[in-house]
């Protein structure tokens, strides 16, 4: 198959399946009662939602030979890769706590508000970011 055509066929599915994904979150807030605790429940099912794609993402990453070698043949529960994703799920938990916090205190809505919508759109952008790991080492493995 050719790199360009598989490149875009990927990129399509991706987009199309991230639509799909922000229609359930939108039907999610749209069948709640509009309270601050329900929007938090719809957000935490779409945070759930996103890390374990997230989680998926690692295990694709364990499994590319270029980084094994990186993570000295370990897989996803052990090594470099395990740290990264605990550090990571750490700093997230605790800054979006903090947001939570900040908001609170800047708006009307409650902690839990916050913190949800946060814990929503750090997934988001660290799920872009490994989808950007993994798109580059598949180029590379292509390449070699």
């Amino acid at each position: 198959m050719n790199k360009k055509f598989g490149g875009c066929c990927l990129a399509v599915s991706l987009l199309l399946s991230v639509a799909a994904q922000a229609a359930e979150v939108d039907d999610c807030i749209n069948k709640s009662d509009s309270s601050d605790e329900a929007y938090s429940r719809c957000w935490l099912d779409e945070a759930k939602r996103l890390n374990t794609e997230i989680k998926n993402k690692y295990e694709q990453l364990a499994s590319n030979k270029l980084v094994a070698e990186w993570n000295k043949g370990n897989g996803m529960f052990k090594g470099n890769l395990k740290d990264m994703y605990d550090s990571w799920v750490a700093y997230r938990n605790r800054f979006c706590s903090l947001s939570g916090v900040a908001g609170h205190y800047e708006t009307s809505e409650s902690k839990a508000f916050h913190q949800s919508l946060c814990l929503v759109n750090l997934s988001k952008k660290h799920n872009q970011e490994l989808s950007g790991l993994l798109s580059t080492f598949a180029s590379q493995m292509i390449n070699d």
